[in-house]
């Protein structure tokens, strides 16, 4: 008798990242444009007979060139968009294949289906070769791992391949009736969802078509590959075993995509500035960016690498900034950023001045797991004399300064040269405000931030010297 086929759910959280990356966003498949990491050289060795082969990392992922795949005795066919990899026949020839060699490239994931032997892997792309996970080699050889990598030997014995992933379908290779189970597996942003189908029938040189879900109880998801879990009841390898969830992988990619959404809603300020005639690198003409300005002596702008260089005063006409009008930022925003973002101080605080919204944010915790703690409205420099943009520190406090040119400012907190935060504009007694109060909000200050009294003595009584300020 036939069994009946059915299914269900299994969703396996292994691990997430510290926050939602996938807040406000649906899953709509993989961007494989988009940079995940860069690839190093992992330390680690493949041996196989009398070569060793190097192998490579990323996002603590160990990977292998599909040129050691070719020089060690594996062949690849293309059957429909599917490369198949298999060892070469006894009748058949390695070809002359140049070794992969190089580090520090860009790592996209791939997006064409791969299959090695009857597993079907995901693959990264890099420069013009792909690389698959090294564990994947288990598929064709017995592969051992080492104190220094893996060892790879000829298989005592091969398993038939009854059933193989092809073309998003499961094909039955055999003359008979094969019952099996599968797993469907998702990513679902933060963890992996493993959809079961139990009891399964396909008829000899039969297919299945996978139907791919969109949606697993109501939450979006990324269809990676199918696995065959049981062939006639004997178990199979498990995912695991050949590097399939790999968690740090699709967490770099999730990072990475995050951190674009966040570059979108905290955009980088600018004031951009035109080169009046040729001064050391630059032509006349020539559109720059304006660093910050000391007073009525000279400009500091930016080349195109970002490095500061000093020009006279009347070198630069400034053309104005890109500022504009952004919605306030949610508190979950916030913390995504400077968490994925990877900021960290010195103390268990973190200042961080928007200068587009002209907002001071204070943080509390360590390294990417800071929370928000306080929300302060600042006014920062005019494009004539700009707040530089950087990562400073907290150098030191004065409890006020000004009286000798008639006015009073409280609660500075010093952090570059003569930059600080410090409150508005008091007369010299300290007791009636001068200026700066229904400014906050704006750019209107000399080049340091202005806040409120309230909040330039929180920052004075709180936030120690030695903490981390980003300006931005």
């Amino acid at each position: 008798m036939m069994r009946r086929p059915n299914f269900f759910i299994l969703i396996i959280c292994i691990i997430g990242l510290s926050c939602n990356v996938l807040y406000g966003e649906e899953l709509k498949g993989f961007d494989t444009n988009l940079v995940i990491g860069h690839l190093v050289e992992s330390g680690q060795t493949l041996k196989f007979k009398e070569e060793t082969f190097s192998l490579y990392e990323v996002n603590e992922t160990t990977l292998l060139p599909i040129e050691t795949l070719l020089t060690i005795g594996v062949k690849f066919d293309q059957i429909g968009d599917t490369l198949v990899f298999s060892r070469l026949g006894k009748e058949e020839t390695l070809a002359e294949i140049v070794p992969y060699s190089g580090t520090e490239v860009d790592v996209r994931l791939g997006e064409q289906p791969i299959l090695i032997g009857y597993i079907p892997t995901y693959h990264i792309k890099v420069e013009k070769t792909i690389m698959i996970p090294v564990e994947t080699l288990g598929v064709l050889y017995d592969l051992t791992a080492t104190s220094d990598g893996y060892r790879l030997e000829e298989p005592v014995y091969s398993e038939a391949n009854y059933l193989k992933i092809l073309n998003g379908s499961i094909v039955n290779c055999s003359a008979y009736p094969i019952y099996f189970d599968y797993i469907d597996m998702y990513w679902d942003g933060e963890n992996f969802i493993d959809l079961y189908m139990k009891n399964q029938v396909l008829p000899p040189r039969c297919e299945k078509k996978i139907e791919i879900q969109p949606t697993i109880e109501g939450k979006a998801v990324i269809y990676l590959n199918t696995y065959i879990e049981t062939i006639q009841d004997f178990q199979m390898p498990s995912p695991e075993s050949y590097g399939q969830r790999p968690i740090p992988l699709y967490n770099g990619y999730m990072k990475v995509k995050r951190i674009k959404a966040l570059e979108k809603i905290f955009p980088k300020f600018k004031v951009t500035a035109k080169i009046n005639y040729k001064v050391g690198q630059f032509e006349n003409g020539e559109e720059v960016e304006l660093w910050r300005s000391e007073k009525g002596q000279y400009h500091v702008i930016l080349d195109e690498k970002g490095k500061k260089v000093t020009v006279p005063l009347g070198s630069i006409t400034i053309i104005g900034d890109n500022g504009q009008w952004l919605r306030e930022a949610t508190q979950k925003e916030l913390e995504d950023y400077v968490n994925l973002k990877d900021y960290e101080s010195q103390t268990e605080y973190l200042l961080w001045t928007d200068l587009l919204r002209q907002r001071t944010y204070a943080f509390k915790g360590e390294k990417n797991q800071w929370e928000l703690v306080k929300v302060m409205k600042c006014s920062t420099g005019k494009d004539k004399s700009l707040t530089p943009s950087g990562h400073f520190e907290i150098e030191y406090k004065v409890p006020y300064f000004g009286m000798e040119k008639g006015y009073r400012c409280k609660n500075a907190s010093v952090i570059f040269r003569d930059y600080m935060y410090h409150s508005i504009l008091f007369d010299k007694t300290g007791e009636y405000v001068k200026s700066g109060l229904y400014q906050l909000g704006s750019r209107v200050s000399h080049g340091c931030i202005r806040l409120s009294e309230e909040d330039s003595g929180w920052i004075y009584k709180n936030i120690p010297e030695k903490t981390k300020v980003y300006i931005e």
